[in-house]
């Protein structure tokens, strides 16, 4: 290339009619532009592209989001997301927005309920454990995010965190097992993981 450094630059000045500076370089960078950027997609995936833009630029929020559809087993992704009108949804953050257009999250349940306004104890009312145990059993998983997917706008999420039944089970425990009464949330979703996760 160094070798017909002249005849490139001769070349480049007849056809545009004049010596423009630089007009060479940006001919030669705008060819080798494409070439570069697939052998660099080779090295530096999808996954790497966003790794490193979220943990630059992201906000607490995304960052906790990408954590847990990055993370391997199905426990670690579990978040408990609370919305402004006291709906909570405890699943797995499946989908995330790209930046451009109104930011949402598509979630796959495990359960859903709501606070107590008195109290602002969380009250389960809806278990999509067994769904989602049968939809895996007969090999029909595709179906799973049409049927029982939500998606929800990030301007209508209140609080979000990380859901470990372990701990969630300290600071929602009941004697009521020990007593023979119906089980508490905590036996509740101990069981339906359980029974999902085995």
């Amino acid at each position: 290339m160094v070798f017909y450094r002249g005849e490139i630059s001769a070349f480049v000045s007849k056809v545009v009619g004049k010596d423009v500076p630089g007009l060479k370089h940006a001919i030669l960078f705008f060819l080798i532009s494409y070439p570069l950027a697939l052998f660099f997609n080779i090295f530096f995936t999808r996954k790497f592209s966003f790794d490193y833009t979220i943990e630059r630029w992201g906000t607490q929020l995304e960052k906790l989001f990408w954590r847990s559809v990055s993370e391997v087993q199905e426990e670690d992704k579990m978040l408990m997301l609370t919305t402004k009108s006291n709906k909570i949804y405890i699943g797995i953050v499946n989908k995330i927005s790209q930046p451009i257009g109104e930011p949402y999250i598509s979630i796959m349940p495990s359960f859903s309920g709501y606070r107590n306004k008195e109290t602002l104890r969380l009250e389960l009312t809806t278990r999509y454990t067994d769904i989602r145990k049968a939809y895996i059993l007969k090999d029909r998983v595709n179906e799973l995010d049409e049927k029982l997917g939500i998606i929800l706008p990030i301007s209508e999420i209140l609080i979000v965190s990380r859901f470990d039944n372990e701990i969630f089970g300290w600071f929602n425990d009941n004697p009521a097992r020990e007593a023979g009464r119906p089980l508490s949330i905590r036996g509740r979703i101990s069981q339906a993981f359980s029974a999902l996760f085995r």
